[in-house]
């Protein structure tokens, strides 16, 4: 009972799809499953946990495994999003340090030795990123001045 304490409507949502998907696997029977989307249509959740515990043990435990599952991707997809790896091809990484050099002889008043080479480039990628924004701003300004 403890494992309906939170996330409720986000776990009763999830059940619904998921005994949909695999209700054959786990033998559960159309009228179970007709039974169980009834109840989750109700405002209250009581008789929609108390009819989960009556499915079979083995469903129960993989529906909990799999909420569990789909919460774990779910906080690593979010951390993930902070840092991303791609590949790039031996010319684009050979053109990516070029334009590098070229910011780095450009931002001559930064200390770049100070930084790891990934904080280097994530720097530059910001602030070339940021003067090619506003350097179209400046141009649609003038062309709409004009």
């Amino acid at each position: 009972m403890s494992f309906w304490l939170e996330q409720q409507e986000e776990k009763k949502r999830y059940l619904v799809t998921h005994i949909k998907r695999t209700q054959d696997k786990y033998q559960i029977r159309d009228v179970q499953v007709s039974h169980l989307l009834t109840l989750s249509e109700e405002l209250l959740l009581d008789n929609f946990i108390e009819y989960f515990e009556t499915l079979p043990s083995n469903y129960k435990k993989s529906f909990k495994s799999a909420w569990r599952q789909r919460e774990h991707k779910l906080k690593n997809a979010n951390e993930d999003k902070a840092t991303r790896t791609v590949e790039l091809s031996s010319v684009a990484y050979t053109s990516l340090q070029v334009l590098l050099e070229l910011y780095k002889k450009h931002d001559s008043k930064f200390n770049y030795s100070i930084m790891s080479k990934q904080e280097q480039t994530e720097y530059i990628l910001e602030k070339s990123c940021d003067s090619i924004l506003s350097e179209g701003i400046k141009k649609k300004a003038l062309l709409s001045n004009a």
